[in-house]
């Protein structure tokens, strides 16, 4: 009888253990990070590849010292602005599983999303990251938008887009006026 309650403990105090281990593992770290606001302009002009994407998967994460970076791997829905010669596209956001800016959390896997991106180089050739982080982004439910971190108009207030179409079209005015801009500069 001893035995079976002794066995009944030790089996309870493993399955707790485990238990605070995996609640330990599972636990995010949240981040308050600075960004400096952008308007909706800026991010469009400073965008390289605008894209409507599904998230396939979260591809790997980049511990560094103070910071973290997660690779994920997307499928193109449709491009905006920029050229891209496949149907995938894979880029990186700030963060990672662990640790999640408060005002940029990880994307999600099977979601669908509006992702500004900046071409960069780095140690492996030509990346992308989200321009301006949660400024470049936007998440995608059933024809509704929403705006990680919410962008400013030219004088300073908040831009509010809500549907698919209306930021489809606003995205297509401001691509349309740069490169007007650009070409009056020629």
């Amino acid at each position: 009888m001893k035995k079976k309650v002794t066995a009944v403990i030790v089996t309870m105090l493993v399955l707790l253990s485990l238990t605070a281990f995996a609640a330990q593992k599972d636990e995010i770290t949240w981040i308050n990070g600075l960004l400096t606001p952008l308007t909706f302009e800026e991010v469009v002009n400073d965008s390289d590849l605008i894209v409507k994407v599904k998230v396939l998967e979260r591809v790997e994460t980049i511990h560094y010292e103070h910071d973290d970076v997660t690779k994920f791997r997307a499928e193109v829905k449709k491009t905006y602005k920029g050229n891209i010669d496949t149907d995938y596209v894979e880029f990186y956001q700030a963060g990672a599983p662990e640790r999640q800016y408060k005002q940029n959390p990880l994307l999600e896997e099977k979601k669908q999303y509006i992702l500004f991106l900046n071409e960069v180089e780095s140690p492996y050739g030509p990346a992308y990251l989200i321009t301006g982080e949660g400024y470049g982004r936007f998440d995608l439910n059933n024809g509704k938008v929403k705006q990680q971190l919410q962008s400013l108009n030219e004088s300073g207030e908040e831009v509010k887009i809500e549907q698919l179409e209306d930021l489809e079209e606003e995205i297509t005015v401001k691509v349309k006026k740069a490169k007007d801009k650009a070409k009056n500069k020629q």
